[in-house]
């Protein structure tokens, strides 16, 4: 089932699936049309007729056509993205584009001002999958762009809540009040701009300044986020998340840490494609400094410093922070965070593999999810040496069509890992008969 504080997905009538079209079995794509006013002679809906009888002889019906309908028989191709945070950690607004089969013009009806008749920028677009005979969020936001191709298809483009604060207010505004919470700041924001979605705001105690600004809503929320030291997303619902600076420790819904390998088959987890391990200098910090919108500086510098050259971690604009020790306090963590060169991942689920079944676990992942990774590579001097680490997902992404379905996932930097030279890891096993192998070496 879905995670517990999950919106319900909406009630579909089911459609006609294709019976070998995995994609028409295991995906829904709601779109929601638009109750208009339709007052054309010849109209195309069925359900509005010029003199029905006992109709009072009204020029069509008042409204008609709306509600959710799943377009899923019509759907030649579907990508999903979310996540893809920056070098601050912060994520872009996720997106989903589905290209539609529209041989009956069911998804170009105009009027004859040429607006969309049944469809409408900002209506509702909901997708999810199928495991286990239930629904799993994929994505929620509203419909961004509507646009009819050349060979006849229909792109309709989607993004989630995050799209609706990032335009440019035009205007110097005050965000909340002085000495807020982030939870509080952000509350604040969103019902300034009449945000229209659910929220769920994690209560931490840095109290905030106020001063005016000309940032966008989005761009004011996250400047708050990292004063804050946290996680600002939008989950695959559409619920808007903020998350303290506890977050690494993995999400509180998340009913099971995955595990996932790419060459040990016997280790009791997921077996994956296109494993990528990357490590490089993005977000590396050996020095973390921030200024507050006061001026007042804190720093924290790693001792000694570990490379041959200073990486030195700052945000672009002043913290909203007010207390010396808050800074302080923000910078260690800072540093804690950025100041380690580990590791992060990056790998593909073939939803249809034959050999394991990976519906529930490619449609479960999400943002902010904890996973496991395990794997062997050569060691230094020879033999082989064992990975096995925890990280977060930061991206997901579902490309979809009537063939094929690969969710793609990344991770961010290692959290936490575990010393596989213990107990009854090789080559040291706890009662080994070979007197060389010994527990204590």
């Amino acid at each position: 089932m879905t995670r517990p504080a999950d919106l319900a997905p909406p009630t579909l009538a089911p459609p006609p699936h294709p019976p070998t079209s995995d994609m028409a079995r295991r995906l829904h794509v709601a779109l929601e049309r638009l109750p208009v006013a339709a007052y054309t002679w010849d109209d195309t809906d069925a359900a509005v007729v010029w003199d029905a009888p006992g109709d009072a002889y009204v020029w069509d019906a008042p409204f008609v056509g709306g509600g959710f309908t799943d377009a899923v028989c019509d759907t030649i191709a579907c990508t999903v993205t979310a996540g893809h945070p920056d070098e601050l950690g912060l994520v872009a607004a996720a997106e989903a584009v589905v290209t539609l089969a529209n041989p009956d013009g069911e998804y170009s009806t105009l009027d004859a001002s040429g607006r969309l008749v049944y469809w409408a920028i900002g209506r509702r677009v909901h997708l999810f999958g199928d495991a286990d005979g239930e629904p799993w969020w994929l994505f929620s936001g509203r419909v961004t762009g509507w646009d009819q191709n050349p060979d006849g298809t229909v792109t309709v483009t989607a993004h989630d809540g995050f799209a609706q604060l990032a335009p440019d207010p035009a205007q110097m505004w005050t965000p909340g009040a002085a000495a807020q919470t982030a939870a509080q700041r952000i509350a604040a924001i969103l019902a300034t701009w009449e945000y229209p979605d659910p929220v769920s705001l994690e209560t931490t105690d840095v109290r905030m300044a106020a001063p005016p600004t000309e940032r966008s809503p989005l761009a004011e929320a996250q400047v708050t986020a990292l004063s804050d030291g946290g996680f600002l997303f939008c989950d695959a619902d559409g619920r808007l998340w903020y998350r303290g600076r506890t977050f690494n420790a993995g999400r509180t819904d998340q009913t099971v840490v995955r595990g996932f390998t790419d060459n040990m088959c016997d280790a009791g987890v997921t077996t994956v494609w296109d494993f990528a391990q990357l490590t490089d200098d993005d977000a590396l910090a050996s020095r973390v400094l921030l200024e507050n919108t006061a001026g007042l500086t804190a720093t924290a510098t790693a001792a000694p410093n570990p490379w041959a050259v200073p990486y030195t971690f700052t945000h672009p604009d002043p913290d909203l922070w007010t207390e010396q020790t808050d800074g302080n306090r923000l910078a260690a963590d800072l540093l804690a965070r950025h100041g380690s060169d580990a590791a992060r991942f990056s790998f593909a689920l073939y939803l249809r593999d034959p050999h394991q079944d990976l519906w529930r676990t490619g449609l479960d992942l999400r943002l902010g999810d904890r996973v496991n990774v395990l794997r062997t590579y050569p060691a230094a001097g020879g033999g082989q040496w064992e990975l096995d680490v925890d990280c977060l997902v930061v991206t997901i992404s579902h490309d979809i069509s009537p063939d094929s379905w690969v969710t793609t996932v990344e991770t961010g930097r290692v959290v936490t890992y575990r010393v596989p030279q213990q107990w009854d890891r090789t080559p040291y096993t706890w009662d080994d008969p070979n007197p060389a192998n010994v527990w204590s070496r």
